[in-house]
């Protein structure tokens, strides 16, 4: 399995580029920037996508289990709740500004349970344009069978540390987000020991200076392989757990997580 960065989704997309015939995942992160759930603003979304436990259980709305997504009602122009989905924030300090992801537990669910009807129903409030932009994108994801992997707490305390050791040598992109995203995407890759294929110069960079891990080109693009690589891929978890800034922390909701800190 792969994950491909954001990037790698895109040209598919517009015909660019291939998809690699393997058995292709992308990130949480991923997933939310290419369907557009990330927004400008770093504490809210786009939109939400709610739990699909939650939804099944009846606690919104009072749907069956066995609920039949395709054919329910839309709620039209009613946006579900930010309480509707999970959230990871995100505590710089007074580094850098706080960020909250949503749903990244729900969006890989509907990824990979290819769920329709809940997600027209959490983008049937949008302007037609956008809504149209946005289920074109979640029909290729689908169509090409990618999965989607969720942020996990160690992931995201691997990003953490990641993230502490890549702005040490390295100029932020002008938008700071842009620049976790990336290093979340990494720590994804680092977490499930796979492959990350990706169009950042940096980030083929950074592991390589860090880490000498294993890089080829494909495609004019960098595949930067953790699959193989058991001692470093243990070594990167193993400085995620100590305390690199005390003044960052990451909080999981709706995910089962408590407090970690980095």
């Amino acid at each position: 399995m792969r994950i491909l960065d954001t990037q790698i989704i895109s040209y598919a997309l517009k015909g660019k580029s291939d998809l690699p015939k393997t058995k292709n995942s992308i990130s949480s992160i991923s997933a939310n920037e290419f369907l557009l759930v990330q927004g400008e603003n770093l504490v809210q979304a786009s939109y939400y996508v709610p739990l699909l436990s939650r939804y099944r259980m009846g606690k919104m709305f009072g749907f069956s289990e066995e609920q039949d997504y395709s054919n329910h009602k839309l709620r039209i122009g009613h946006p579900f709740s930010k309480r509707s989905t999970d959230q990871i924030i995100l505590y710089f300090g007074y580094q850098f500004p706080t960020i909250v992801e949503y749903g990244s537990l729900a969006i890989s669910m509907l990824i990979n349970k290819k769920v329709l009807g809940l997600f027209d129903e959490a983008i049937q409030f949008l302007p037609k344009t956008k809504r149209k932009k946005i289920r074109k994108r979640y029909d290729f994801l689908l169509d090409n069978d990618v999965q989607c992997v969720p942020l996990t707490k160690q992931s995201v305390a691997v990003a953490l540390t990641l993230f502490q050791e890549f702005i040490e040598k390295y100029n932020l992109k002008a938008n700071f987000r842009n620049s976790v995203n990336d290093i979340l995407i990494l720590a994804s890759a680092i977490d499930s020991s796979v492959a990350l294929m990706t169009d950042d110069l940096l980030l083929k960079e950074f592991s390589s200076d860090k880490y000498q891990v294993p890089i080829t080109q494909e495609n004019n693009f960098s595949v930067i392989d953790f699959s193989d690589c058991d001692a470093i891929v243990k070594k990167i978890r193993s400085e995620s757990k100590g305390y690199i800034n005390k003044g960052w922390q990451a909080r999981f909701r709706n995910y089962g997580h408590k407090l970690i800190t980095a």
